[in-house]
């Protein structure tokens, strides 16, 4: 079949974009944030206990810095460095909200918005809506991003030799849009498009990625759409202490929507947190990314990053299936302030029965937390973590899972 025209690529992100805003924009008109006490998860306290409970967080909040919170934003400034995008600044911002018509035990909404620049010239902005509607019936989720960071391909394998390192820059333009509905109290069932495009920038063209034959992918797009299953019976919006948060879902990519690779994707995502006692979390999550078909290497399972395997730089290995767990314990320290820490383990392979616990790459590591005065539980995070080639440090705002 011949390639459709490439001006499909845009238009596969315009119909994202479009379809996100627009349910923003529906949404928009009955959204409530009439006060700033909308930014707070009050649901399991009266509103006098509310009220004292503000007031003393505010006032422990002027003798423990940092504050973290301007009127109903919660921000985090942030610094980088990479040895391949060089150094940079930006930042987080997180400004929850509640619905209009939405019940008490609604969870909040929010918007998100982060992103960094270096001097290298190299940024990076993303911003995410997710809406709790009504009576919690309806959820729907949208994201916009736009990568323009130079990174190391190491090859494709779970036993590339960090030698292999070759610098890759790409555009990347990515946008996703889910919309789910409830159909048991924790039970919500849903759909998932996601539009991809990838444009080049520079690559070495004798090295690693022309030898793979991956040239031609360095310039391409995909597009696809699937379902999603979720159940969540945790206990918090932001920082769960007690429940489950499995979700699953699967998409498809075909030619004949408006992709440039055949390729089906599967997720299986299943988090778990314990409540040991007072504010003491014991977290688990268990991963699993898969991939099958003609599927481009900028689309397939990456170990490294801040998410699963944080010990390792982002796509650090990268193959069709990847495969992770990872444990944490939480504790409170001092007023506001948290301790982490966590270990785990993530492999990738070719195929699942390929999957081989001598290629298994472990992370350990801990962190500080800084939870904000509201009662949302939003925190900041500070990790250090562990890896078989490298210490990596993360700054973020919110949970890792």
């Amino acid at each position: 079949m011949a390639r459709m025209p490439r001006m499909h690529a845009g238009l596969s992100l315009t119909i994202a974009a479009i379809s996100g805003c627009l349910l923003l924009a529906i949404a928009a008109p009955r959204m409530a944030v009439a006060a700033e006490s909308a930014a707070f998860d009050s649901t399991d306290a009266s509103p006098e206990a509310v009220s004292v409970e503000r007031e003393l967080a505010s006032k422990r909040a002027k003798r423990f810095p940092p504050r973290l919170v301007v009127g109903r934003l919660i921000y985090l400034p942030k610094v980088y460095y990479s040895s391949t995008s060089g150094f940079g600044v930006g930042g987080q911002l997180i400004a929850p909200f509640r619905c209009a018509g939405s019940a008490d035990t609604t969870p909040l909404s929010d918007y998100r918005v982060k992103g960094r620049i270096t001097h290298k010239g190299q940024g990076k902005v993303e911003t995410t809506a997710t809406l709790f509607l009504g009576d919690n019936r309806y959820h729907a989720k949208a994201r916009l991003a736009y990568t323009d960071l130079a990174f190391d391909y190491f090859g494709i394998g779970p036993n590339t030799p960090r030698s292999n390192a070759e610098e890759f820059r790409p555009r990347n333009y990515f946008a996703y849009v889910e919309f789910f509905r409830n159909v048991l109290p924790a039970l919500r069932v849903g759909v998932r498009t996601e539009a991809n495009l990838v444009e080049s920038i520079s690559f070495e063209k004798d090295g690693l990625i022309a030898s793979d034959q991956l040239a031609d992918q360095t310039n391409s797009r995909v597009f696809g759409f699937g379902g999603v299953l979720d159940l969540n019976t945790t206990d918090a919006r932001y920082s769960p202490t007690n429940g489950i948060h499995w979700q699953m879902f699967g998409l498809w990519f075909d030619k004949d929507a408006g992709s440039e690779f055949d390729f089906n994707q599967y997720v299986i995502d299943l988090r778990n947190y314990i409540g040991l006692r007072k504010n003491h979390v014991f977290a688990t999550q268990f991963f699993l990314f898969g991939t099958d078909g003609n599927v481009p290497f900028f689309r397939l399972a990456q170990l490294g990053g801040h998410t699963h395997t944080r010990g390792y730089k982002q796509a650090r290995y990268r193959d069709k299936v990847l495969g992770a767990f990872q444990a944490e314990y939480r504790c409170p320290l001092y007023r506001r302030l948290g301790f982490t820490t966590f270990a785990g383990a993530a492999v990738v392979a070719p195929e699942l029965a390929d999957l081989k616990a001598r290629y298994l790459r472990p992370t350990a590591g801990v962190g500080l937390q800084f939870r904000t005065e509201s009662l949302n539980g939003i925190v900041a995070r500070a990790d250090v973590a562990f890896g078989q080639e490298d210490v990596r440090f993360d700054l973020s705002l919110d949970e890792a899972f």
